[in-house]
């Protein structure tokens, strides 16, 4: 099955730890949207649902621990942004959990579009400071 989303050059911010985290972010939700063309169970969904929060959040604080010891200037407003996502990742998973949405097409192309646009827009903002 063709992943929902495939890494190329383009996504590099030429930092190889960050790299390699987008690259972790990529597998977990295209092991997401494989659970989904299949219809995987609850419990699979489910913690798909937490690993993907949580290594969010852990890569967020990587990311800008590494630019605040860059001097990235607009270090606050990508905070900001990071806690927006987070917090939309973290409304899905309630919502998910507490039965009130199910995981659907839509669903997955905001998470593609969430990842590909933050990286492609906001994280090559840094590039130059780190």
């Amino acid at each position: 099955m063709k992943p929902l989303i495939s890494w190329h050059n383009s996504f590099s911010v030429n930092n190889d730890i960050i790299d390699s985290q987008h690259k972790k972010l990529i597998d977990i939700i295209n092991h997401f949207y494989e659970v989904f063309k299949r219809k995987g169970n609850i419990e699979e969904i489910e913690q798909i649902l937490a690993e993907l929060k949580d290594y969010t959040k852990y890569h967020f604080s990587a990311e800008e621990s590494i630019m605040e010891k860059a001097g990235y200037p607009d270090l606050e407003e990508h905070k900001r942004s990071h806690n927006q996502l987070v917090e939309k990742i973290v409304d899905i998973e309630k919502k998910f959990l507490d039965r009130k949405i199910t995981v659907n097409f839509e669903m997955m192309t905001f998470l593609r579009l969430w990842l590909t646009n933050h990286i492609l827009e906001e994280d090559k903002l840094y590039i130059n400071f780190i």
